[in-house]
């Protein structure tokens, strides 16, 4: 990667994304002291164990990924953060057109639950899975769709689901208790569906 002060004395050319690359040091230092701000205005103190959730029967979880090893040797940086267990800021890191000079839009998200990329996905499944899973062992029809682009995270995220789903039927289901279970997967790609 060109250091900035080396590509300003060469006079390059640089399109937006290597610049944003090229003033990560700069970008990085700006989204923490963003977040750190927001934090403090906010006076964050959301315990994801104490916090009620809404009772509406629809929720939306966002799990955030780490960066994977690609994207940091290509000099990526972390433009998301997730301001307690609810909120998820999207740092947009833009440059001017004389490319030069930088700034930052902020993007503020409140979901259901929010996790970070430090959080299991026994957590995940305890929070956003376990719930489902109860209320159609009691009868009920229950429905988890993972939605995301390709790499970010859905089938690592459900694979892990799927486990401790069937722990859960399979514990419950003790003694002489005559059950059926049945379970439909559906894949949508673009404008095909695929299932089983």
């Amino acid at each position: 990667m060109v250091p900035e002060k080396e590509w300003r004395d060469d006079g390059q050319n640089m399109d937006k994304r290597t610049a944003r690359k090229v003033h990560a040091a700069a970008f990085k230092k700006t989204i923490r002291d963003i977040k750190k701000q927001y934090l403090q205005e906010q006076g964050y103190r959301e315990d994801p164990e104490t916090t009620e959730l809404p009772s509406d029967q629809i929720h939306v979880y966002v799990r955030k990924r780490p960066l994977l090893p690609h994207e940091l040797n290509k000099h990526e940086f972390d433009v998301i953060s997730s301001i307690g267990d609810r909120e998820i800021v999207i740092h947009e890191c833009k440059m001017y057109n004389d490319m030069r000079h930088k700034f930052i839009v902020s993007h503020h998200q409140r979901f259901s639950r929010c996790y970070d990329e430090t959080v299991d996905t026994e957590t995940v499944y305890r929070d956003a899975g376990k719930p489902l899973v109860l209320h159609a062992m009691e009868g009920g029809k229950a429905v988890c769709m993972m939605y995301g682009q390709t790499g970010s995270g859905k089938t690592y995220t459900m694979s892990g689901m799927f486990q401790y789903v069937s722990e859960d039927l399979f514990m419950e289901a003790v003694g002489d208790v005559d059950f059926k279970v049945s379970v439909s997967a559906i894949e949508i790609v673009g404008s095909k569906c695929f299932g089983t």
